[in-house]
């Protein structure tokens, strides 16, 4: 049967499930009514144990049958090749054993790969222990078969050749006291839980010891619990073993439940095995509780594990777990279809790949595997391999090839066999040369079907075990000789240029030939159209091949057409003509895709033209506004985004909240927000600088407010978002200047509202607020009011003081100082006044500029009315009604006294005169008469003296 794609992997779930057979009728049968053990081998194999007394081992479809009556309702089951070649299985050694009698059975299947038989074959050799009863676990290793007991005991089994004779004998360990030096222990012996060998034999006791036995002799190497209370750093911890599995590399895999003070925890630990202990990793799989089986757990020989947990319950799914040797997310997790795995009987390492089998119990046969390593090149470049040994394994390879094209059987010559010493290079290197030279042999535009030869090859290849070790940039590289044979008679049946003038081999190099002559002869329109065709050729392979033929993921930047980059760049710049048809038009769209896909890897100025060109070419000619946001998403063309968001404000597909808010993390969207506020504060769109603002982090947004001059504006917005009304109110104050008058009063009138608002969240914890609290209340409040005043008067004074910005207040001192000075003093006293107030306003608390104004106030009427009364030339008696009433300077008194009393301090004038004297130039005589004058004026406020009037009526 074909394989089938339970989970199809993908950069979010780089998991690749299939179900790749179902398991022989007779096979499905046992599985049904129950079978009672269950082994594989590293060749492929697997057995099964019925309830009666028959045994069966499979490969493919292939099965043999064995039978003995002693065996019915066999405990443990185990199976071994012993080959004379790496690539051949010259026998196969099948151990079975039955507790309950003592029985062990022993089958050696010769070639079983090509003499399948359903005929029931009893033992080639069998053997009755008494201490067999109390054996645990079982372990085939070549031809020898090792036993584990439930008291932490050996039994080794061998075979003796004539005649075939099973001998049993028990390995010794080291004595008490040695046990008790290694392990800190009293000697407590626990049942072996599972023997595994890679070139020695470990055991692996229930409750977490590892031991290694060489040569007769057994060594403790690692403590579980010890281990595990060290990294965790707690005492007594209890382990109980559920599976544990090692590979060639030296990796030990363990999983165990631990007694743990906060409760019971499944863990998964790796050693590495070498002349010292080197603990790899722990991992806690907090997904599963204690009462979760641990089906099986196999290590692989690259170092990825696989592990597969079920709980006994309908509801719950099976669940594959993978360990990798990565330093991050090492701990990866897919649950499968429940309706197509709702429980699984045995897993096994995959012969093609690095991943695992699975045997479910409804009958399929399941490859799982996490793909994500596969995709990483850290192995060298295979150039640098041995020329000449690489073309030697070449020419094997052919070979093989061609048998395995018109027989398919595969058989690889004995000198390939033997080259067991060339690196993982050499064999890597003629894999690839392999691939090309069929290439080369096809030709497309004859009755040779190379593309046959190519994917037929590539299947050989997985068959072999070769593949799986194959890098993942080679992967790409045979992927690529697939997409240039797909597409090939495309550039032969273009009748744009003779076939005869293009280069006989590569696909890119005809293009760029092609492309030079069309360019310079032929219309664009008909290259386009080419172009497109192949590109999507090429695509349409990949898709279709990438994960059942090639086991890589589809990754734009690992494509074939990175060849074209430059071929594809120049197209898009020069491409005037408009498309007219949809052929046309779909051409074009394959070659903005390619384009950018091929120019994301290097990331270079490059890539930032071609999206700019693919963006405008794609809503230019092609006029699809949707498929340019799809490019914009995929490319993290920023500029587009916030274009086509702004084109179309209604339509959500267009809107810009989900790469602003970037919930699933990624990074090409990580500095979207401040690229997004930027372009449109440039755009002067300041709405939406407002409305995405809200959408961002306040770290983030604060940055960008103070970091762009045309944004600062808006800090006092952010600042209220934050509920900090006495910093949103500075920033409204500081937005004031450079504005004209309306929005300077605007800004200062909600600078002062904000005010008001801190001010009343104050008053509320009026008992927490301290004196310089109340101090700065005040000030910013007057300071506010000052330059709404300042406002006023600039509107008064000038006569377009309205659209001007705010002038200094020097400058308008000025202008209502000369407001004064052009006064009459009979006809425009209240205008005098009322100019004079306008000054004192602008003076502020600045004490110089206000004895300005008084000055030249009391300057006014100076001659005619203060001199006659120094001099006693008046009539008029200068009372103190006659001073507040009669002059200017009296006037303006009055109209000060009657503003808030908060404000009198600022506007009121202060001192005894001496100031005003200096600034008028009035000689001794003349300055103390009018320093007594003003006394009569300045001694008492204006309300007291009011009071004083009333009471003497």
């Amino acid at each position: 049967m074909a394989d089938r794609h339970l989970i199809r992997p993908s950069h979010h779930v780089p998991w690749d499930v299939t179900v790749q057979s179902v398991v022989p009728p007779s096979i499905n049968k046992v599985i049904e009514q129950g079978m009672t053990a269950y082994s594989s081998s590293l060749e492929g194999y697997q057995a099964v144990s019925a309830k009666d007394d028959k045994i069966f081992v499979w490969k493919g479809q292939n099965v043999h049958a064995l039978y003995h009556p002693f065996l019915k309702n066999s405990d443990f089951l185990s199976i071994s090749a012993n080959s004379s070649s790496a690539r051949e299985d010259d026998e196969l050694y099948v151990y079975c054993l039955n507790k309950s009698n003592g029985y062990l059975a022993l089958w050696i299947l010769n070639s079983p790969n090509e003499r399948p038989s359903l005929i029931a074959k009893t033992p080639s050799a069998k053997i009755q222990v008494s201490s067999f009863e109390n054996i645990t676990s079982m372990h085939a290793m070549g031809s020898s078969l090792y036993l584990g007991t439930g008291q932490s005991d050996v039994w080794r089994v061998t075979v003796t050749a004539r005649p075939l004779v099973l001998q049993a004998e028990p390995l010794t360990r080291p004595s008490i006291g040695m046990w008790s030096y290694v392990f800190g222990s009293s000697g407590r012996k626990s049942s072996i839980q599972q023997l595994l060998s890679n070139d020695k034999i470990y055991s692996v006791t229930q409750d977490g010891l590892v031991e290694e036995w060489t040569d007769g002799t057994c060594v403790g190497i690692a403590n579980l619990s010890e281990l595990l209370s060290e990294k965790l750093k707690v005492s007594n911890v209890g382990v109980n073993v559920l599976k544990s599995s090692c590979n060639l590399g030296h990796d030990l895999d363990v999983i165990f439940k631990a007694s743990l003070p906060q409760g019971s925890r499944i863990y998964w630990i790796r050693l590495h095995l070498q002349s010292t202990i080197e603990l790899q990793q722990v991992q806690w799989l907090n997904r599963f509780h204690d009462d979760v089986e641990c089906i099986g757990l196999i290590t692989s020989e690259n170092g990825m594990a696989y592990a597969s947990f079920e709980y006994d319950a309908e509801q719950w799914p099976v669940t594959v777990v993978s360990l990798s040797s990565e330093p991050a997310n090492m701990v990866h997790e897919v649950d499968l279809p429940m309706h197509e795995a709702p429980s699984i009987v045995g897993l096994s390492k995959d012969v093609e790949t690095h991943g695992a089998i699975l045997v479910t119990s409804t009958g399929l046969q399941i490859r799982a595997r996490w793909m994500h390593l596969q995709q990483s090149g850290t192995r060298a470049d295979p150039s640098s391999a041995n020329q000449e040994t690489s073309f030697v394994l070449a020419n094997h390879l052919r070979q093989a090839f061609w048998q395995y094209y018109q027989t398919q059987q595969i058989k690889l010559s004995p000198s390939w066999c033997e080259a067991t010493n060339n690196s993982e290079l050499e064999y890597e290197k003629a894999i690839l040369l392999t691939g090309r030279q069929l290439q080369e042999d096809g030709d497309s535009s004859s009755s040779k079907n190379p593309l046959e030869w190519h994917l037929a090859f590539i299947k050989m290849i997985h068959k072999t075990g070769l593949y799986k070790n194959v890098s993942g940039p080679s992967r790409w590289k045979l992927l690529a000789i697939g997409q240039e044979i797909s597409v090939h008679n495309l550039v032969l049946q273009s009748n744009l240029l003779n076939s005869d003038d293009l280069p006989p081999f590569g696909l890119a190099a005809k293009l760029a030939k092609l492309q030079e002559h069309i360019l310079n002869h032929a219309p664009s329109s008909e290259w386009t159209l080419l172009l497109g065709n192949i590109l999507k050729k090429a695509k349409e392979y990949r898709e279709k091949h990438h994960v059942d033929s090639y086991d890589v993921l589809s990754d734009p930047r690992n494509l074939w057409t990175h060849q074209l980059r430059d071929v594809l760049r120049k197209q898009l710049e020069q491409q005037p003509q408009i498309m007219r048809n949809a052929c046309q038009k779909e051409a074009l769209g394959q070659i903005i895709q390619a384009a950018l896909e091929v120019h994301q890897e290097n990331r270079s100025k490059q890539y930032a033209q071609v999206k700019s060109l693919g963006f405008q070419l794609t809503r230019s000619q092609l006029q699809d506004d949707v498929m340019a946001l799809n490019l914009c998403v995929a490319h993290a063309y920023y500029e587009g985004l916030c274009q086509l968001s702004l084109d179309h404000p209604r339509d959500e597909r267009f809107a810009l909240e989900p790469m602003l808010l970037n919930e699933d993390g990624s990074d090409q969207f990580q500095d979207f927000g401040a690229f997004a506020l930027d372009w449109f504060s440039n755009h002067n769109r300041y709405d939406k600088v407002l409305k995405y603002g809200k959408l961002l982090s306040d770290e983030v947004f604060s940055s960008i407010l103070n970091r762009d001059e045309k944004l600062r504006k808006f800090r006092w917005i952010f600042a209220l978002r934050q509920e900090k009304y006495d910093v949103a109110s500075d920033f409204l104050y500081e937005n004031g200047d450079g504005q004209n008058i309306p929005q300077t009063q605007l800004s200062l009138s909600l600078a002062k509202l904000a005010a008001k608002l801190h001010h009343g969240r104050s008053g509320q914890k009026e008992d927490d607020m301290s004196d310089h609290d109340e101090e700065e209340v005040d000030t910013r409040r007057q300071r506010i009011d000052y330059k709404l005043d300042v406002c006023k008067s600039q509107v008064l004074l000038m006569e377009n003081g309205n659209v001007m910005p705010l002038q200094s207040p020097e400058h308008l001192l000025k202008l209502a100082l000369e407001k004064i000075d052009a006064r009459k003093e009979y006809e425009d006293e209240e205008d005098i006044v009322t100019y004079a107030m306008m000054g004192l306003a602008i003076a502020g608390d600045n004490k110089g500029h206000v004895e300005t104004v008084w000055s030249k106030v009391l300057e006014k009427d100076l001659a005619s009315k203060w001199m006659p009364w120094i001099n006693g030339t008046s009539n008029v008696n200068p009372t103190r009604d006659v001073l507040l009433e009669n002059t200017q300077f009296g006037k303006l008194w009055v109209r000060v006294q009657d503003q808030p009393v908060e404000l009198h301090s600022n506007l009121q004038y202060h001192g005894d005169g001496e100031a005003l004297i200096q600034k008028l130039g009035l000689d001794s005589n003349a300055g103390r008469e009018l320093k007594r004058l003003f006394t009569s004026v300045t001694s008492i406020e204006l309300n007291d003296y009011s009071s004083m009037m009333i009471d003497s009526q």
